[in-house]
């Protein structure tokens, strides 16, 4: 415990911290891409469908961004709530470890 716990927290924490980065650029390429958006329809007219096109292809990737910054969250929420449940863990030990002392001193 005393070696496996700390070592899978120190894993956890970094992967959250990568999430978390990620997430961090995913969330500027989609406010850039809703910009290019805005951008495009404003200028865009009903009769080129070049433009047309180049709407729906900037619409698909916000779409691929949204789920995939979604995805990212979710991950980071998962990291965090298991390095929750391992903290806790870590001190339930520490607090059943540091009672046994006590008795043993106590006798």
């Amino acid at each position: 415990m005393d070696q496996i716990l700390p070592s899978e927290l120190k894993r956890l924490q970094s992967r959250k911290s990568v999430a978390q980065a990620k997430y961090r650029f995913l969330v500027n390429k989609r406010t850039m891409q809703l910009q290019a958006l805005l951008s495009s329809a404003a200028s865009a007219t009903l009769n080129d469908p070049e433009e047309a096109l180049a709407n729906v292809k900037l619409i698909v990737q916000l779409s691929e961004t949204v789920a995939e910054c979604d995805g990212v969250m979710n991950e980071i929420l998962s990291v965090t709530d298991q390095i929750t449940q391992i903290n806790k863990l870590i001190e339930l030990h520490w607090a059943s470890a540091l009672a046994i002392a006590l008795r043993k001193v106590s006798f």
